[in-house]
């Protein structure tokens, strides 16, 4: 059974539904072909779930969202997240995979020294 949740966002009611395993992965198309001034709402956002994902989840689009203050926006990824705590988690194994990626590719950037530089 799809888990919903009922929240007020920007004076209106609106019905925050938990994503089924197609739209989580259409989700994640979006994510990746997604325009740069998208990952700035995301990034304001600070939250396991993408400003994709709450328009999906929300209805609301991702224009309107860039119309709303970042408090609001917080409180209501808060609320996509609490319904589904899956997307969330795999968001969040992603994010640390990716990091992991990024450092092992910075110690690989390390300059070598000594006789074997040569």
């Amino acid at each position: 059974m799809q888990d919903v949740k009922t929240t007020m966002f920007d004076g209106k009611k609106i019905t925050v539904k938990e994503l089924t395993v197609r739209q989580v992965r259409d989700c994640f198309a979006r994510i990746s072909d997604q325009e740069e001034e998208y990952f700035l709402l995301d990034d304001l956002l600070n939250q396991p779930v993408s400003a994709v994902a709450i328009e999906v989840a929300t209805g609301i689009p991702i224009e309107t969202l860039f119309d709303s203050e970042p408090s609001k926006l917080i409180l209501l990824a808060k609320e996509v997240s609490d319904v589904n705590p899956s997307l969330a988690g795999l968001i969040k194994r992603r994010l640390a995979a990716l990091e992991t990626l990024q450092q092992q590719g910075k110690s690989l950037q390390t300059p070598l020294t000594g006789p074997s530089a040569a």
